[in-house]
């Protein structure tokens, strides 16, 4: 889970994954999650206590996620020789924070597995899923990326629809969970019609456009709720030719 805030003084550098050294790039921006993966000479500062940390940086320790805000490069290098005492922070650093793993950034809801309410025809599906569809399971919507807004990178993933057949994300202020069509709508007002995905021969999409923007979100500290709306022929359980796959929860950073 991401901790608090922690924002870069100097340059924070992020190891290059599954790499013991990496040929040195300029400092980009980063605002993301990042895992504190050693102690050691980067100088931090606590967004919300002001207190600054460099090396063994209590209470936060190695293993713990933290959302890191600064100016990152994926090269390693080490601390200077300490200068009066002092570390020389205009020179390299010790790699300390590294990008945390591809976690889903959004908390799923509204299930048609009977936790959510009974689905519309007794088309309930497994744990996860939205409510059954003509494939006989549920379709699921999940998240990669992160819920940053000023990185602007999360994408919506939808696998278990009705291959071939389109999609519609739709994006919701608040949640209920409402049986329409074959399905369980989760979206309480309002809500915005967004991106039109295609499902491949899987059954299974990614959206491609800024949600952000697509869905007018305002920005960091509002939390919208997303729902993916598919077809399904009249083959579906219920005969509607539409259904739902599960909703998620996006708490914008």
């Amino acid at each position: 889970m991401i901790q608090r805030t922690i924002r870069g003084l100097v340059t924070v550098c992020l190891a290059a994954l599954g790499a013991a050294t990496a040929p040195a790039q300029q400092p980009f921006a980063y605002d993301g999650c990042g895992v504190i993966i050693d102690d050691g000479c980067t100088k931090l500062v606590d967004d919300l206590t002001g207190e600054e940390y460099t090396g063994d940086f209590a209470p936060y320790q190695v293993g713990d996620h933290v959302h890191v805000v600064g100016w990152a490069s994926f090269s390693l290098f080490f601390c200077p020789p300490p200068i009066d005492g002092e570390f020389d922070h205009g020179g390299g650093f010790i790699s300390l924070i590294e990008p945390c793993p591809n976690p889903d950034p959004t908390t799923p809801f509204c299930f048609g597995d009977g936790s959510s309410g009974a689905c519309p025809c007794a088309n309930a599906a497994a744990a996860g899923e939205g409510c059954a569809n003509s494939q006989g399971h549920g379709a699921i919507l999940s998240g990669s990326g992160s819920a940053s807004f000023a990185a602007d990178d999360l994408v919506l993933h939808v696998e278990q629809g009705r291959p071939f057949q389109p999609t519609h994300l739709l994006q919701g202020n608040g949640q209920m969970a409402l049986p329409y069509r074959d399905g369980i709508y989760c979206l309480a007002s309002p809500t915005v019609r967004m991106e039109v995905v295609i499902l491949d021969a899987n059954g299974a999409g990614s959206t491609a456009n800024s949600i952000a923007t697509d869905g007018l979100v305002p920005g960091p500290g509002v939390t919208r709720h997303y729902q993916l709306w598919y077809r399904d022929p009249v083959i579906a359980p219920c005969g509607t030719g539409s259904n739902f796959t599960n909703a998620v929860t996006v708490t914008w950073m």
